[in-house]
């Protein structure tokens, strides 16, 4: 079976790469209309496949997905979207969140795992989140009329938090 699968995807990856002009060499794994697949972008979407398993079937899925993206976008950049305001309002934002994700990491990478003791430290030394926290029951809550009062009529029949 895993064989099976295994001719199946190396097969869809050899059709889809057939249609590019050039061949790949050195680092460049694929070419997809004319568009370079380079092996540090299998090895990133590689970084990111279940383990285990067969690698080669594993590798050759991370390859046929890398194709099956690089052949989307050429379509959708042949579509012009790429240059649609929206596309790029989206792609800073991205680009941005990327940017943000990625500094949580480099901080948080050598900080170290607080020991028990530092943990016991922090629970002592903040009593009104831990020992002494405050748990509240509310019976009612009171707001401000809103300024169309038709909206509450259908939370008469509720008589319980729960409920609303």
């Amino acid at each position: 079976m895993r064989s099976k699968a295994l001719t199946i995807l190396l097969m869809a990856s050899a059709i889809a790469v057939t249609g590019c002009k050039r061949s790949a060499t050195g680092q460049v794994v694929a070419v997809v209309n004319g568009e370079e697949v380079s092996l540090s972008e299998l090895n990133g979407e590689l970084k990111n496949a279940p383990t285990g398993g067969d690698k080669e079937v594993i590798r050759a899925a991370a390859l046929q997905s890398l194709i099956n993206r690089k052949l989307l976008v050429q379509q959708a950049r042949d579509r012009g979207i790429d240059k649609d305001p929206d596309y790029l309002q989206q792609q800073r934002r991205m680009d941005d969140e990327v940017m943000i994700g990625m500094l949580g990491q480099q901080v948080t990478k050598n900080v170290p795992v607080p020991s028990a003791a530092d943990i016991d430290r922090f629970i002592a030394s903040h009593p009104e989140m831990f020992a002494n926290r405050m748990v509240y029951a509310i019976d009612q809550i009171v707001f401000p009329l809103p300024a169309d009062p038709s909206g509450l009529k259908a939370l008469e029949a509720d008589h319980t938090l729960d409920a609303v």
